[in-house]
C-alpha cells in the first residue's frame, strides 16, 4: 500500500471481492478488524430461533413466510405443525 492506495492484482481473492463489493474504505477497516480470523457466513440471512417465533405468531401462507425469512416451505410447515 503506497500513496497510490491498493494493489488490486495483489490483494488476497477475498479482500478482491471484498473491495469490489464494499469499496476501498469498508474493505480496510473490514481488514483492520477481522484479519487473521476465519469466518463463517450462514447460510440464511435471518436466525433460525428467531424466525420460528415470528412463524408461530404468524398467520400469513407458508410460502409467503418462506420467501420472506429464506427458509424452504417444508421447513415452515414443520414449524407450524411442532409449535402451532
Amino acid at each position: 500500500m503506497g500513496k497510490e492506495g491498493i494493489n488490486l492484482e495483489a490483494l488476497n481473492p477475498i479482500y478482491k471481492q471484498l473491495y469490489e463489493l464494499v469499496g476501498e474504505e469498508h474493505m480496510l477497516s473490514i481488514y483492520a478488524d477481522l484479519r487473521g480470523i476465519q469466518v463463517t457466513f450462514p447460510a440464511h440471512l435471518y436466525d433460525g430461533q428467531a424466525v420460528k417465533k415470528m412463524i408461530i405468531k404468524s398467520d400469513e401462507p407458508t410460502a409467503v413466510l418462506a420467501k420472506e425469512f429464506g427458509y424452504s416451505q417444508k421447513w415452515v410447515r414443520s414449524v407450524i405443525k411442532k409449535y402451532k
